[in-house]
């Protein structure tokens, strides 16, 4: 794909030779941007510590903790609210955080020239709106989720409130709404995967381009993808098998790169420097991508080819 060689072509021309001011700079912008993008983990690893001594302590253990929960249901449901709040509120910042970087990245990944302040503060707008608009769909996800597994869960706990066997632990009461919770799970974690793919290639370039709103970037890429729907299947099919590769390969690069620096590489914005080649490449690609199509859904303001020079910002949105 054309995209791909220019891409990968613009990424070197950008980079090299290696500058390390322009580096951090592009490491900052990298690392805030991707903020939100791995998510929070709120679980921890249980490992060898919490096996139980004998199978009695462990059905004795499944029966205690399904009645205290049962006895106890406003208690958890509280603690839950409270968990809730406080992850929401984490993400949310977390998330603002990375929008806003967005259009640092796609500004410095257009242009060439890693800047992180003029367009975080000139694309305020869009970049709140990227945000609102995440944040819906996210917690639209995230309700469905809630939706799908509290059911399931406590159709399970009266079953496990009586087990008296190792066995009852794999009765269809017990199973059924674990599967179910798993596959609609699965199910939800890929359509939302295919739509944060869809906001990070199109409509975020599209928002910055013409200077649009989430909804606005919506409705320019809507007609689009109805009619393109077969060629843009091929493409994400590329980007991601590509996203694949570079997730291993930068992996590699990165525990090289954190070994090599007994461990310093680990910390903030440095953990992101093995990162800046990575994630110019992806987002380049997008970008030339979505130019085949137009100069109504992105262009660039100079050949490629060019030596990258600062670019002046756009008027700001009225």
């Amino acid at each position: 794909m054309n995209a791909i060689s220019r891409s990968w072509e613009w990424t070197l021309r950008i980079l090299l030779p290696f500058d390390f001011s322009r580096w951090i700079t592009f490491a900052v912008i990298v690392w805030v941007s991707m903020l939100a993008s791995g998510g929070l983990s709120i679980f921890g690893n249980w490992g060898e510590n919490n096996k139980m001594r004998n199978e009695e302590d462990t059905l004795q253990s499944i029966r205690e903790g399904s009645s205290w929960i049962l006895a106890n249901w406003a208690l958890v449901t509280g603690i839950g609210v409270i968990l809730f709040l406080l992850i929401t509120a984490i993400y949310a910042l977390l998330l603002w955080l990375s929008c806003r970087a967005a259009f640092s990245l796609v500004h410095s990944a257009k242009t060439g020239t890693p800047q992180m302040t003029a367009p975080w503060k000139h694309y305020a707008r869009e970049g709140n709106s990227l945000f609102l608009g995440r944040f819906i769909i996210g917690m639209g996800f995230f309700i469905l989720q809630v939706i799908l597994t509290v059911p399931a869960v406590v159709a399970m706990l009266g079953p496990l409130d009586k087990v008296v066997a190792i066995d009852d632990l794999f009765s269809g009461a017990v199973l059924l709404p674990v599967l179910g919770i798993l596959v609609g799970s699965l199910l939800l974690f890929s359509l939302y995967f295919k739509i944060d793919f869809l906001v990070y290639d199109f409509i975020t370039p599209i928002m910055y381009h013409r200077r649009a709103t989430f909804t606005e970037a919506c409705g320019i890429f809507g007609p689009l993808f109805a009619a393109r729907l077969g060629e843009i299947l091929i493409y994400g099919l590329i980007r991601l098998s590509l996203a694949f590769l570079i997730g291993i390969v930068s992996t590699a690069v990165i525990i090289c790169f954190i070994c090599g620096t007994c461990c310093i590489g680990a910390l903030p914005v440095l953990s992101a420097i093995p990162m800046v080649p990575f994630e110019m490449f992806r987002r380049s690609i997008a970008l030339f991508y979505l130019e085949q199509w137009g100069p109504e859904y992105f262009a660039f303001d100079y050949a490629p080819e060019a030596p990258p020079q600062p670019l002046p910002m756009p008027p700001a949105y009225p």
